[in-house]
């Protein structure tokens, strides 16, 4: 079950990275807040955070993920 998550959440985060700059889920996976504070019950991790971590499972460099997306096989 675990793996079909981690698919699923992979397949996804390559659609956003894929997206126009323009669409709301590219901007919220890339942005940054401005102004604010986290709260004192906020998560212990960002989507980013879990994200990053994914990646490293499965050996793909976090830093360069988005390329890695950006070119794709197509099929």
């Amino acid at each position: 079950i675990k793996t079909i998550i981690l698919k699923h959440c992979l397949r996804q985060a390559g659609h956003v990275a894929r997206m126009r700059e323009t669409r709301m889920p590219h901007q919220v996976l890339y942005g940054e807040l401005s102004t604010g504070r986290t709260l004192r019950d906020h998560p212990l991790h960002q989507y980013k955070d879990q994200l990053r971590q994914s990646l490293k499972l499965t050996g793909i460099n976090p830093k360069a993920w988005d390329i890695e997306a950006q070119n794709r096989l197509e099929k």
